[in-house]
């Protein structure tokens, strides 16, 4: 379960800005569409999704790439090892280009997974902005656990708290002192001491749960990159899920009368089964399927396991080219608790105001990312603008169309008359 995320400095996030799937208190929108969870006997809510809206250049996709940068970095556990989904490669493009002077970049996540309460938040000195050859260290590191810290970095030192019961070796007779120093030493500037040290000195059965909630349960896609088939993780698997995804397709407006994945099953190469007086053919996908099929298809398997698995996922650019319906149906799929049964949530980005509808989503589950000169990108809910007085959101509210009108923000104007009738004279 995805609680908060929270970004400074990254890209064109300027000042901190925390995007949280925590329910608005007393907000009552379509009750529906949250996850219930307990822990210490207490009952734990959460959104279950979240669309994020905004114009183009705005920080959309600079969100989407901070949470898969973090991801990565928590999997890997050092700054050069570090892949990346939602961009290139280059650490000298992630830190904010309109700083004048160098600041360190933030990224910070909540999560609760296997009943226990993590927050993690990390600082890298990546130096200016296009500056490929300055130093790139780990200037702050901490972890939380249920509320209590575990520990803090601060660049070359860091310290160790009392956090029973998930400081196991602790327990040891003796070794609290000689767990401390060793830690210091253990601290290296290019790698998370969370992977390094606290792993191996303090606590492998808490840096576990933490790894596997980043590999197994948050998802990161982006439609607009990579359409590459992936498919099943067991492979026993296959032939009913390329029935499953048959049926889906067809549903979605695709002619084939089937999918395979040719001779060498898992090959990740999807084909389309046609069918003529002749028999059957198989057809690359990739060269026969529209885009939208190709998106569609990229998407649909990575939804299943996130639904059955209850993971996170995090898509980028989701309904470009794919059918608006097939979207909405994907929406009411994970708000569904009867087949939503293990708390998978659903964030995704787009330009379309279609999806702003109170049938669709909650108030606090609509965010905006808007962009201003000074502030770089911000993020903001529309819950954010209250129920009463003139600008009070109501739930009878038409979203879309005071979207479209400017009364949230975060719309920019895209009128080019002037423009074309100024370079057709040239």
């Amino acid at each position: 379960m995805l609680l908060e995320v929270r970004l400074e400095n990254f890209k064109s996030f300027r000042n901190k800005s925390v995007f949280s799937l925590v329910p608005q208190h007393g907000l009552k929108d379509l009750e529906y569409s949250l996850i219930k969870e307990k822990r210490d006997g207490k009952g734990l809510k959460c959104l279950c999704s979240s669309i994020i809206v905004g114009p183009n250049a705005a920080g959309k996709s600079n969100f989407f790439c901070a949470v898969d940068f973090l991801r990565n970095l928590v999997l890997e556990g050092n700054i050069f090892n570090c892949s990346f989904t939602f961009s290139e490669p280059d650490l000298s493009l992630i830190p904010n280009s309109s700083l004048n002077e160098v600041k360190p970049i933030s990224l910070g996540i909540t999560v609760l997974t296997q009943g226990v309460l993590i927050d993690y938040d990390v600082s890298l000195e990546l130096g200016e902005f296009l500056d490929g050859s300055a130093e790139k260290i780990i200037s702050f590191e901490s972890l939380r656990i249920n509320g209590k810290p575990a520990f803090e970095r601060q660049k070359d030192k860091v310290e160790l708290f009392d956090n029973e019961p998930f400081n196991s070796k602790w327990r040891i007779s003796g070794s609290r002192k000689l767990i401390k120093l060793l830690a210091q030493e253990s601290l290296k500037p290019q790698e998370l001491f969370l992977k390094n040290g606290f792993k191996c000195l303090v606590s492998q059965e808490t840096v576990s749960m933490i790894e596997t909630w980043f590999r197994e349960h948050l998802c990161t896609l982006d439609l607009s990159r990579n359409l590459a088939f992936e498919a099943p993780s067991h492979s026993q698997s296959v032939k009913s899920f390329l029935k499953a995804l048959t049926v889906a397709a067809k549903a979605n407006g695709s002619e084939t009368s089937g999918f395979s994945l040719g001779s060498e099953e898992n090959s990740g190469y999807l084909f389309s089964v046609l069918e003529n007086l002749k028999g059957k053919k198989e057809v690359y996908s990739e060269k026969y399927e529209s885009t939208g099929t190709l998106k569609f298809m990229r998407l649909f398997p990575v939804a299943v396991e996130a639904i059955k698995n209850g993971s996170v996922l995090v898509v980028d650019q989701l309904d470009a080219s794919i059918n608006p319906m097939a979207i909405m149906s994907l929406i009411n799929i994970f708000h569904n608790d009867g087949i939503n049964k293990n708390g998978a949530q659903l964030i995704f980005a787009t330009c379309n105001p279609i999806y702003l509808n109170p049938n669709l989503f909650r108030r606090d589950e609509i965010k905006f990312v808007n962009m201003d000169d000074r502030s770089g990108s911000t993020i903001y809910s529309l819950s954010d603008f209250g129920t009463e007085g003139e600008g009070g959101i109501k739930t009878t509210d038409d979203y879309a169309a005071n979207y479209l009108m400017d009364c949230y923000g975060a719309l920019s104007g895209a009128d080019f008359t002037e423009l074309f009738c100024e370079l057709a004279k040239n």
